[in-house]
């Protein structure tokens, strides 16, 4: 007879980061942010396909299109693959909305920054 295993609550501390995968999807978020980061490095979507093959992804231009209206999505690893691609370094939490990079200051260095008149 096997024995039931409960589950119990984690102790984790909660984000300040609010996320909704359903939304996200819907909104088409990471597929949004592909295309405008494909463009901003000036990709067509057949050489941004071309580039993805050397980082083991084989998806055609109008797979790519699919990615970018929403239609499909890229599995992890292929979206690994595109953060290396497009040398994003902060990973797949980059293509959310809720994304914001790292602070160059430390939290002393916002607060006096943030205190400081700039004339």
């Amino acid at each position: 007879m096997k024995k039931k295993t409960t589950l119990t609550k984690m102790h984790i501390a909660p984000s300040t980061v609010r996320y909704d995968a359903v939304a996200a999807r819907d909104s088409n978020e990471v597929g949004q942010i592909l295309a405008g980061t494909r463009k901003r490095n000036g990709y067509s979507l057949v050489a941004f396909s071309e580039l993805l093959r050397h980082y083991g992804v084989d998806v055609s231009d109008k797979g790519i299109s699919k990615w970018e209206k929403g239609y499909t999505t890229p599995s992890i690893y292929q979206l690994v693959a595109i953060c290396y691609a497009l040398n994003i370094k902060e990973g797949p939490s980059y293509f959310t909305k809720n994304f914001q990079k790292p602070a160059l200051l430390n939290d002393i260095g916002q607060k006096k920054s943030l205190s400081t008149k700039w004339t």
